[in-house]
């Protein structure tokens, strides 16, 4: 069954252009079973990348990983990253050298589930903002759009992308113009990618006007691609923005998306069912924020092999793939991402369905 999701996405926005750890118990868990998050011991530093120091190019990478019981990292991943692929190997080979006190529950050590990390890469030296090279090159490509000559634009974007130097401001900065070039051109997935990555500093490089904008983009584009609890994040960030808080036109724009956000969140709640389009990349996983406790996956084209439950109270589950069986996740996990594992390119869709009176997951 497939919904209908179009009339609660045509309500008006009137949008003017502008570490994890249970401080109390979950439900349904005993207070002699209290979960005690993980805590870093040892940090190893990452060698930056040759290729990219001889460039002078900054960047950053997000990443997921678990944390054993014997307090090293494993199952680590890219979520995302500013897109240098020497940046994200180092910042990975970095992470697994790390060396935490595991988590425990009722005092026993266990396996976390979704820890996260952001690690950046910035030169000492390279300095603040952006260059006047880069301002030139950026009012260019805006031109371009403007006008409606989008080859030139797109040619002008990939030459500003692998420019000599580029640091984390210019980062910000060009994904940003890279998620207005790609609303230019009607490539929705492109727009989602880039508002997400030109957010990935919070609003430590950007101010607090764009920020606005951008975490705006960020809630819309995640609604349209139902991703909902995606959507949800950006605008608690927003709200948390003392930078944005200082634009006059801060409390419209947020008053507005919690009225939406209050609609969307009856939604989830709904019987509905919310249906996301899958496809798994080429680090041969897709990763998706769960919404809802209740999910399958289907309409596959490809090979899937398997699907992974991250919990924010350290539950984690691994599950040799089967199309159309239903995963119920106990509400005491709390908030859960879902990792789809397998050949890259493949397409499916997930189903995040209402809840329902059994559990598969546990």
């Amino acid at each position: 069954m497939k919904t209908n999701f179009q009339t609660f996405l045509g309500l008006p926005l009137l949008l003017p252009a502008a570490a994890f750890a249970a401080e109390e118990p979950a439900a349904g868990v005993k207070p002699d079973l209290l979960y005690v998050s993980s805590e870093l011991l040892e940090r190893a530093n990452p060698d930056y990348p040759g290729s990219a120091l001889s460039r002078g190019e900054e960047g950053w990478v997000q990443m997921s990983f678990i944390v054993t019981k014997d307090g090293v990292v494993a199952e680590s991943m890219v979520k995302d990253s500013s897109g240098n692929e020497a940046i994200e190997k180092a910042a990975i080979k970095a992470l697994n050298k790390w060396k935490f006190k595991p988590a425990t529950v009722g005092g026993e050590p266990v396996d976390s589930s979704e820890t996260q990390a952001i690690m950046r890469f910035e030169i000492q030296g390279n300095g603040e903002g952006v260059s006047r090279s880069f301002v030139r090159k950026y009012r260019e490509v805006m031109e371009l759009i403007k006008s409606g000559n989008l080859a030139e634009a797109e040619t002008k974007i990939t030459d500003l992308r692998f420019a000599e130097k580029y640091n984390l401001y210019e980062d910000a900065w060009f994904w940003w113009l890279d998620t207005l070039y790609a609303d230019a051109i009607g490539d929705k997935d492109r727009k989602r990618e880039s508002v997400q990555k030109s957010l990935a500093m919070g609003d430590t490089n950007l101010p607090g006007d764009l920020f606005l904008q951008a975490s705006q983009t960020a809630y819309i584009v995640n609604v349209e691609n139902f991703s909902f609890k995606d959507a949800l994040t950006y605008l608690d960030k927003l709200k948390a923005s003392e930078k944005s808080r200082e634009v006059e036109s801060f409390d419209a724009v947020v008053g507005k998306l919690e009225e939406h956000a209050a609609e969307l969140r009856a939604f989830i709640d709904g019987e509905q069912i919310i249906q996301v389009a899958g496809k798994i990349d080429d680090n041969s996983y897709w990763y998706h924020s769960l919404a809802r406790h209740v999910f399958s996956i289907g309409e596959v084209q490809g090979k899937v092999e398997a699907v992974e439950i991250r919990c924010n109270f350290y539950q984690t589950r691994r599950y040799e793939f089967v199309a159309d069986v239903e995963w119920n996740i106990p509400a005491s996990w709390q908030d859960c991402s879902l990792f789809v594992r397998g050949d890259p390119a493949t397409t499916f869709t997930l189903y995040e369905l209402p809840p329902r009176e059994t559990s598969s997951a546990e």
